[in-house]
């Protein structure tokens, strides 16, 4: 049976399900365009599904997410 509670994943969970880098959701927190659970320890949780929405309703944040993929891609191949 599915459950309605909402999936809350950590900064780089969420980073990794979406291929960004850590760097790049870390800047989208900060800007406030990512919602995210501060906890008491000042730790911070993403709820996946208001996550992917807000990614998949804003053109801009896929592209500053495409430009990311291909800067690391660039970087990674140049270290072969």
């Amino acid at each position: 049976m599915p459950s309605d509670q909402p999936v809350f994943l950590l900064p780089h969970e969420a980073a990794a399900r979406i291929g960004a880098s850590s760097e790049l959701l870390q800047r989208w927190i900060e800007k406030g365009i990512v919602d995210v659970v501060r906890l008491p320890g000042g730790h911070v949780r993403i709820a996946h599904g208001r996550f992917i929405e807000t990614l998949t309703s804003t053109p801009a944040l896929q592209s500053e997410l495409n430009e990311d993929l291909r800067r690391r891609q660039q970087a990674s191949a140049q270290q072969i």
